[in-house]
């Protein structure tokens, strides 16, 4: 697993960017991931586990990244 705040230096060819919708402070990443030529393959929502009240999304994005020509 690989913790990586800044999605730049992402280089893998396929990932899961998983983020909670909360604590995101950044543009969307699905916006910043479209604007650096990735695509997004497969998105879920989910809701923690938490008590009803403290209940938050959950986002995972499956990216497979852009080939370079």
């Amino acid at each position: 697993m690989n913790e990586q705040l800044d999605l730049s230096r992402i280089t893998e060819e396929r990932f899961w960017f998983v983020y909670r919708d909360i604590s995101w402070r950044e543009q969307a990443p699905e916006i910043q991931l479209v604007a650096r030529g990735d695509s997004i393959e497969h998105r879920l929502t989910v809701r923690s586990e938490r008590s009803e009240r403290e209940r938050q999304p959950i986002t995972a994005l499956l990216v497979p990244r852009a080939q370079s020509n």
